[in-house]
């Protein structure tokens, strides 16, 4: 434990290899149960590379474990039971999230507007968005044809920064002139005025 107070999941995964004498599904396992019965856990604030799609239960039984106390978040490939645990986290102030269950495409999750008097996330500082016009990677599509009118509806009042980044045309991206067609729609109806980056536009 760092004097951060700080759990890489990935990295606390490899340094119990050398415990077993098999990394098998039940070395991993035993690992995971030791780390949810584990001291140290009272002193976590910080948890990151925690892969939820590797074991999403017990990716779910460490957050609900550490709700009360995680001030920041890093996680990936997250389910619903992941997103209702971080809504629930009273110190939480930074959040990580790349990559989701295809639950979520269907039926998206919505953050509850929270009272004013409780603590938790106060603001997004800054989104980083990964989209296209024609992209698919996976099976799915990365599409989003009207970008203000998407993040307009998402109530992110409070946001003082967005980073936009694109690929070129053998990618998938949109061609330059739909990508400053989004910029310019971006600029004219979000209220933000020097909050905007763009790489590669």
């Amino acid at each position: 434990m760092s004097s951060m107070e700080e759990l890489d999941v990935e990295e606390h995964c490899r340094s119990q290899k050398s415990r077993y004498g098999q990394w098998d599904q039940s070395g991993k396992m035993e690992a995971k149960l030791n780390l949810l019965d584990s001291d140290r856990l009272h002193k976590v604030r910080r948890l990151l590379s925690l892969d939820c799609n590797d074991d999403h239960i017990w990716a779910q039984q460490l957050l609900e474990q550490l709700m009360p106390q995680l001030e920041e978040v890093q996680l990936w490939n997250v389910r619903r039971c992941h997103l209702m645990c971080l809504e629930n986290m009273p110190r939480l102030r930074k959040l990580q999230v790349e990559g989701w269950h295809e639950e979520l495409d269907a039926d998206p999750f919505i953050f509850k507007q929270r009272d004013a008097s409780v603590n938790g996330i106060e603001f997004l500082h800054e989104l980083e968005l990964f989209v296209g016009l024609k992209l698919r990677l996976n099976g799915r599509q990365w599409i989003c044809k009207d970008l203000s009118k998407r993040l307009g509806s998402c109530g992110l009042n409070n946001l003082s920064g967005l980073v936009l980044r694109r690929g070129d045309e053998r990618e998938g991206f949109h061609p330059a002139d739909r990508c400053e067609a989004q910029v310019k729609g971006l600029k004219s109806r979000l209220p933000w005025d020097k909050s905007l980056a763009f790489f590669g536009v």
